[in-house]
């Protein structure tokens, strides 16, 4: 048994030749024109498109990737997946002496094959593209890791799969009490039982991975209780009416204990499934993976200008660059241009303040109008793009104009 490793496969992916690949694959559907009206032509001009214009920064610059599919693109495990069944079956069909079982998963492939062709097999397969090599894990002592599963060789040359911790493995999971929705910690019960149910083949196997889940999940503060409700078929259906009207569309709120369960239960008697998601997490508060964007780069902003002589401001949005924004403002009939004509006051632009950030032009169109509302921005014209209904004034009227002045 051996395990092998395709090195980078996302980004060593020979997209000329998948993109070829993919046409030959397109040409010989016969089922394409019932499932869509797109010719051939017109789905590899669009793939082509989004394979070749992948654009990132890195240290204040902005680089076009030439090679390979783009980490993160939800086009790339497609065409990565579609070029490594083209590789398996060159890699196979062109061996001699092919291997007994071959079982791939994205970039990871389990392969039984004879002692004697494992190395000659390996120089076959890093041979077949230039960019596609892989790397070699054989068995020791009769098991082999792959993915999260140990395959274990038995006395009578059988298998039987168990699952596979590293070294590393903590075995710390998801908190019984951390801020967190209950569905989640339920979910985490489910998952590892279903993935012990699932994957372990021996029934002696299958009771030790169950009492060893309910061991840890017990540290980390579940109860028995906790185990009997993700166990059943129908769990307690707390805070949810007894007629719940026909699904009328689905909505996602950060969860805040107590009041997130309120809100679910107003909008499911509304016909609206809620779902929840966790704010504050220690991915969102360390992680910061990618270069900071300068200021006057940032889009989709709230922003605010005030007068370094008196008291006035101008709350605004913009989808576009705050730089190309805060142009536009040195003239007139901008109020902030007007305002510097008529007082003689300094505005300097290029200091402006970013108070909020929303991608959707609802969503900054509502945070207009309520810092608009909350800093009573003298130098507005009106109350902002979108009408904020008086029923907000009171929860307005809590905060200050110094309680959102935003970051940079």
């Amino acid at each position: 048994m051996v395990s092998y490793d395709v090195t980078a496969l996302f980004t060593k992916t020979p997209i000329p030749d998948t993109l070829r690949i993919i046409r030959e694959l397109l040409n010989n559907d016969s089922t394409l024109e019932d499932r869509t009206s797109l010719s051939v032509d017109n789905i590899m001009e669009l793939l082509t498109f989004c394979v070749n214009n992948t654009y990132f920064m890195f240290q204040g610059d902005i680089f076009r990737q030439e090679n390979g599919a783009a980490m993160g693109s939800p086009v790339s495990p497609l065409v990565a997946n579609l070029f490594m069944e083209w590789f398996e079956q060159q890699a196979l069909s062109t061996y001699p002496a092919p291997p007994s079982f071959w079982a791939r998963y994205v970039d990871d492939t389990f392969v039984v094959i004879q002692d004697q062709q494992v190395d000659a097999f390996t120089t076959h397969i890093n041979n077949i593209s230039p960019s596609i090599k892989f790397t070699i894990e054989r068995e020791e002592n009769g098991q082999i890791a792959m993915l999260d599963t140990m395959i274990n060789r038995k006395e009578d040359g059988t298998l039987k799969v168990t699952i596979y911790r590293k070294p590393t493995h903590t075995d710390q999971y998801l908190s019984m009490d951390s801020h967190h929705p209950l569905q989640h910690k339920l979910g985490v019960i489910r998952t590892l039982e279903h993935r012990a149910n699932t994957l372990v083949s021996d029934p002696e196997d299958k009771i030790a991975e169950l009492e060893h889940i309910r061991q840890v999940l017990g540290h980390s503060g579940y109860k028995r209780s906790h185990f009997a409700i993700a166990n059943s078929n129908n769990p307690p259906t707390r805070n949810q009416p007894d007629s719940v009207p026909s699904s009328r569309g689905h909505v996602t709120i950060p969860y805040a204990r107590v009041v997130s369960e309120g809100l679910r239960r107003v909008l499911t008697k509304q016909g609206i499934q809620v779902h929840f998601k966790p704010r504050n997490t220690l991915r969102e508060l360390l992680v910061s993976p990618k270069d900071k964007i300068r200021k006057e780069e940032r889009c989709h902003t709230v922003y605010n200008i005030a007068c370094q002589s008196c008291n006035a401001t101008y709350i605004g949005e913009t989808k576009r660059p705050l730089g190309v924004r805060s142009r536009e403002h040195k003239r007139e009939p901008s109020p902030v241009a007007l305002h510097v004509r008529i007082t003689g006051h300094s505005i300097p632009t290029e200091q402006v303040k970013i108070i909020d950030q929303d991608e959707s032009w609802f969503g900054r169109g509502v945070r207009e109008a309520c810092h608009i509302r909350i800093n009573k921005s003298d130098l507005n014209r009106d109350a902002g793009r979108y009408y904020l209904p008086a029923v907000y004034n009171s929860l307005l009227s809590r905060l200050t104009p110094s309680g959102v002045s935003g970051s940079e």
